[in-house]
């Protein structure tokens, strides 16, 4: 699975983008195509390795306990990482948010939890991954 981001840009070389954009990324219409690579649950944990892309999946299969964090952005630099999370067909599983993490605004604060639902939880850190601030909320269908 890939996304696309649109940028204004007309060149994939455009000096305002050159930390984002990587040539080979670019298709004929100026987007940006990303991998999603998917997350697994092991005894109940989550392990997000911070430089394995910016759009994942989850497909809960289990409750998760724990969420951990890999190869953590260096000092200056900032993280944003979206998930895509799927209860199973059996539904009803749960996700616990370690204490960094922080509800921005108005955003839900669980997952959704009928069969198959989907929730899009939105992560990011400016501070090494010390505070996660998210946006948590029921994705289409």
């Amino acid at each position: 699975m890939k996304v696309k981001h649109k940028f204004e840009s007309t060149q994939p070389d455009d000096p305002d983008y050159p930390e984002l954009v990587n040539a080979s990324n670019w298709n004929e219409d100026h987007d940006v195509v990303e991998d999603v690579s998917a997350l697994a649950i092991a005894s109940g944990v989550v392990d997000i390795d911070c430089e394995g892309g910016d759009f994942r999946t989850l497909l809960l299969t289990a409750n998760v306990t724990g969420i951990t964090f890999s190869n953590l952005p260096a000092p200056g630099e900032g993280r944003s990482i979206a998930i895509r999370i799927k209860q199973d067909s059996t539904g009803g599983r749960t996700v616990a948010l370690p204490s960094s993490f922080k509800k921005m605004g108005a955003s839900e604060a669980a997952v959704q939890s009928a069969a198959n639902a989907i929730t899009i939880l939105t992560l990011m850190t400016f501070d090494q991954g010390v505070r996660w601030e998210y946006s948590m909320c029921a994705g289409a269908a």
